[in-house]
């Protein structure tokens, strides 16, 4: 299996990222607006590298993610992934 591709890139921008059994991770959506004891909804899932939110619906792949994030405002996006990891 090859290595993720959108995993380096979310675990920037999600602090919150756990483990959850072999094959995911959740943590707190990174484009939401949140309290401080938000309860994680934003899942990572490892085997098909793609996410999903079950709070706010979004989710996608690694163009998706990006491009939520532009819309946020982020403007160095490639940047913030260490330069391409996982991207062959």
């Amino acid at each position: 299996m090859a290595a993720s591709a959108l995993l380096p890139l979310v675990r920037r921008h999600v602090a919150t990222l756990q483990r959850m059994g072999n094959e995911a991770q959740t943590g707190v959506c990174p484009f939401e607006d949140h309290s401080p004891d938000a309860i994680p909804m934003f899942v990572v899932h490892n085997t098909d590298d793609d996410f999903t939110c079950f709070n706010c619906g979004k989710a996608g792949g690694v163009d998706e993610f990006l491009g939520y994030l532009r819309a946020q405002g982020v403007t160095d996006v490639y940047a913030v992934n260490g330069g391409g990891d996982g991207h062959d």
